[in-house]
């Protein structure tokens, strides 16, 4: 009998593993490789999830999601300030860290945001992610190549299962299945009374362009957040280069920065 099962290991998992009381028994059940595995081959599922990717954080309240409609901007900020803090005690202290500035006239169109930007690459997130889980499996038990199809309730203990047959009791459960949906779960959620609500996906576009382009832009900074209506801008890599990512079956644009190799004279941005 666990105290928690965790379902599900990518992002938001690790922050919450790093939260909860290791002294209770914990077990994280997550379908895709071993950290081990993910190390020496590309995957966007197992220990960290997309974490292992380009490692960029943005840490302002007006990019990504709407988590600030439901617990407010403020405590938003604090947990962003939290990840920060966490990145850094596992080896992050040396990413690239910047500021983009809101020091540009806004215009009736478009509008540029005040936005902390703390840009690992992907040798350096793989790094902080392999320390936070040499850490945490110490003190969590970890099963991979597990996808969970069953979740039952029968009074104050669940039950999991999982394709390898395995078959785990818990007190309390975590879903964190990410952004593919499990459709094996979909049974177990109804009778569950759990439903999926609606949120935000955003689908980008990539520009590359000569990198003195940017410059009437980006000026003296690393980059600019732009924003007009619900379009803004999320990732922009001066003398940067342009990766190849697969996602779910699909293969989509990275952007890589500079310090990866050597510089091109290229810049790209993602809106």
């Amino acid at each position: 009998m666990y105290d928690i099962i965790i379902i599900g290991s990518g992002v938001s998992s690790v922050f919450t593993m790093l939260k909860l009381d290791t002294h209770k028994k914990i077990l994280a059940i997550d379908a895709g490789p071993s950290m081990e595995n993910r190390l020496v081959q590309p995957s966007t599922t197992g220990f960290g999830g997309l974490g292992l990717s380009e490692g960029k954080y943005n840490f302002s309240p007006d990019l990504g999601g709407n988590l600030s409609s439901k617990i407010g901007e403020n405590l938003v900020i604090k947990h962003l300030s939290e990840v920060e803090e966490i990145i850094d005690a596992f080896g992050g202290q040396s990413a690239l860290t910047y500021q983009s500035h809101a020091d540009i006239e806004n215009d009736a169109f478009i509008q540029f945001l005040d936005c902390p930007t703390k840009h690992l690459g992907t040798a350096l997130s793989k790094e902080v992610y392999n320390n936070i889980f040499a850490y945490l499996s110490t003190k969590i038990e970890f099963r991979f190549n597990n996808t969970v199809t069953n979740i039952e309730k029968t009074g104050d203990t669940f039950q999991i299962t999982t394709s390898e047959n395995n078959i785990f009791h818990a007190k309390k459960v975590i879903v964190a299945t990410g952004s593919k949906k499990n459709p094996l779960l979909n049974k177990s959620f109804a009778k569950l009374g759990l439903t999926y609500q609606k949120t935000r996906v955003d689908i980008g576009f990539r520009i590359e362009m000569l990198s003195e382009t940017f410059d009437p832009i980006l000026q003296n900074n690393l980059e600019v957040k732009m924003r007009s209506g619900n379009l803004y801008s999320y990732c922009m890599n001066k003398f940067g280069r342009v990766i190849k990512r697969n996602l779910h079956g699909r293969v989509t644009p990275e952007g890589q920065n500079s310090r990866e190799d050597k510089p091109s004279k290229n810049g790209g941005a993602t809106f």
